[in-house]
């Protein structure tokens, strides 16, 4: 897209799988969007159809499987319903997202698109501004200054920035940098699970509203607290890669999307939720070389041993859960958790049972011990 508007029609192509593709049109109070679509495709595990859903079950008031826009990718607000042609005046400012309907939100972080196939050609007509999409390396001589929206997306190679000018005019000289940091954590983190999240589509990073879910909140996007794009300190994304930062929020959160990779998710309820991540986020600072995250396990599982409760304790404390995740690490290094994601690709499940019987199989030998040395219920 140019630096300025106005964006005029533009014909792109919106695939079922894709976790909301980036019109490039920015729009104010009052701009006019006008969209019409063709093809076929499915989000869910259905017949392929058109640009209106065939189904009786929707989100958000638009049925799912139909071609829906949205204005920023704020969590959980409003969709305009399109279908095979429709318009919509925009009540707010922000960058203009197509996709297929799958679920809320929250469910396309657990991957509610992976029965989806197929791709509509789009055609998108509007006065609006334009949002450029800047590759990493062009960041050094790209003219931030002359982007009349104000707002533009960094394309690394598995990552994606939606940042403010603003912000990367400032931060020119470390975001070619930060990219590449978040693109290692990525390739680090699948180098470890065996496989990608979300078809593979890069993972994008968006600033949400003060009222976010939280400092970050995984899937695809990854919503982020605005402060993480304009803050001043050590957490802002644009200087990921500067040093001292270790980079575990970012981390950690792309260690929730490869956990959710293919759908299988619900194993992680025997640790906790929160415990799994950090796997990938202990093995991305080795694999790097960058600054470690001292855990103290020792003394965490000491404290445990005298209480013993697993349902109250192991299982709602991520960072015990998390010593107890690297207790087989410790033993049979790093290929341990590769065999175990290996083995739930092949049979996923869940529950205490359904871990040890995997964990016994990545280690090669029968696990119990660690499992009773733990207080986890087997049978």
């Amino acid at each position: 897209m140019p630096q300025q508007g106005p964006y005029g029609v533009i014909d792109l192509v919106v695939p079922a799988a894709q976790n909301w593709v980036n019109s490039g049109l920015y729009v104010y109070p009052g701009d006019e969007v006008r969209i019409t679509a063709s093809g076929e495709w499915r989000v869910k595990n259905v017949p392929l159809h058109g640009p209106n859903s065939h189904s009786d079950k929707s989100h958000r008031d638009c049925a799912f499987g139909t071609l829906a826009a949205r204005i920023g990718l704020y969590y959980n607000e409003a969709l305009f319903c399109i279908g095979e042609t429709g318009q919509f005046t925009a009540d707010r400012e922000g960058i203009v997202y197509l996709g297929g309907v799958a679920g809320s939100d929250l469910g396309e972080t657990y991957e509610s698109r992976k029965h989806a196939q197929g791709a509509l050609q789009v055609r998108i007509e509007s006065e609006g501004a334009t949002v450029p999409t800047v590759l990493a390396d062009e960041v050094p001589f790209y003219p931030f200054e002359a982007v009349d929206s104000g707002w533009v997306e960094i394309l690394g190679t598995h990552t994606i920035l939606t940042l403010p000018t603003l912000t990367v005019i400032e931060d020119r000289a470390t975001l070619s940098d930060a990219i590449a940091r978040f693109d290692a954590l990525y390739t680090t983190h699948r180098s470890l699970r065996g496989k990608a999240p979300y078809h593979g589509q890069p993972v994008r990073w968006f600033p949400d509203t003060e009222d976010a879910p939280g400092w970050m909140l995984a899937g695809n996007p990854v919503r982020m607290d605005p402060a993480l794009v304009e803050g001043g300190d050590g957490t802002r994304i644009s200087r990921a890669a500067e040093s001292g930062n270790n980079n575990w929020g970012i981390a950690h959160e792309l260690g929730h999307n490869f956990n959710f990779a293919g759908g299988h998710w619900a194993y992680t309820n025997a640790v906790g939720l929160e415990a799994w991540p950090n796997i990938f986020s202990l093995h991305a600072l080795e694999t790097l070389g960058l600054p470690p995250r001292e855990l103290d396990c020792e003394s965490r599982y000491a404290e445990y041993q005298s209480s013993g409760d697993y349902e109250n304790t192991l299982k709602k404390d991520p960072w015990l859960g998390i010593c107890f995740l690297m207790a087989f690490q410790q033993r049979w290094g790093w290929d341990f958790y590769r065999r175990f994601y290996q083995a739930l690709d092949a049979q996923p499940g869940s529950g205490n049972r359904y871990m040890y019987e995997r964990f016994s199989e990545a280690a090669g030998e029968d696990v119990r011990a660690i499992f009773d040395a733990w207080a986890i219920p087997i049978e």
